[in-house]
């Protein structure tokens, strides 16, 4: 009998965190950067299976991998920031390295905005290993159907995280679909008219901004633009929040 596989590649909405504005804090660098954190690489002792049981099926539900920069927006919008400063003779030694970090930035990666890189590509190969090594006599004979959205750096993870299973076993057979047809099940939001009603109404702009308000660290801005600067309303957790998106 064909053992079957069903498995999922989508991106999910997720809202970085801050770290808080006090004067010191027991958090590295890498932890600062929530979410655009690569995927950690587990224990594989930790992952063994008791002689007891003998795994039978897998469900794998996976996020796209390491990608670049998913617009120049914040790019663009702390470039133009910076310029004013610089041409405001106010921007600081750090400001013009986050500038120089901008235009290489914009250099890398454009054309290629939201692009899986080849961290990426590793990652999806590695989760495939692990999970081909954990029970490789599961993969025999199997038939595995996986699907992605319609989003080109889910549908380049699928295709690394399957091609490695085939490079690992090839008796395996591998039917992949991606497109809109998914959205139903990988993309509900864009369906969802409660949902959508409730992402139009003003009802969680007000427990955002609170968040914003007392999470965003505004002394960044003023780290990088000069304290002579002149900021407007809400100006410093823009640049904050931009400054956050562009070094993470």
């Amino acid at each position: 009998m064909l053992k079957r596989y069903f498995i999922i590649f989508t991106a999910f909405l997720g809202l970085s965190h801050y770290a808080s504005a006090a004067a010191s804090t027991t958090y590295s660098y890498t932890e600062c950067e929530g979410s655009a954190m690569p995927y950690p690489v587990p224990d594989m002792a930790l992952r063994a299976i008791p002689d007891s049981l003998t795994p039978v099926y897998v469900n794998h539900i996976g996020r796209h991998g390491a990608r670049l920069l998913s617009s120049g927006d914040y790019t663009v919008s702390l470039l133009r920031y910076l310029h004013r400063a610089d041409s405001l003779g106010t921007i600081t030694p750090a400001g013009r390295r986050l500038m120089n970090l901008c235009h290489l930035v914009t250099e890398r990666t454009d054309g290629r905005w939201g692009a899986l890189d080849s961290l990426g590509m590793a990652e999806q190969r590695g989760i495939a290993s692990r999970l081909y090594s954990l029970a490789p006599a599961l993969f025999h004979n199997t038939d595995i159907n996986a699907i992605s959205s319609y989003v080109p750096r889910c549908i380049a993870s699928m295709d690394e995280f399957t091609h490695q299973l085939s490079r690992l076993d090839n008796r395996i057979e591998i039917t992949t679909a991606s497109g809109r047809q998914n959205s139903p099940l990988l993309r509900p939001w864009t369906g969802d008219e409660s949902y959508k009603s409730y992402i139009d109404s003003d009802k969680w702009h007000k427990v955002y901004s609170e968040y914003v308000d007392t999470t965003v660290p505004t002394n960044v801005a003023i780290k990088i633009m000069g304290a002579g600067y002149p900021f407007s309303k809400n100006e410093k957790k823009d640049i904050a929040m931009a400054v956050y998106k562009v070094v993470a």
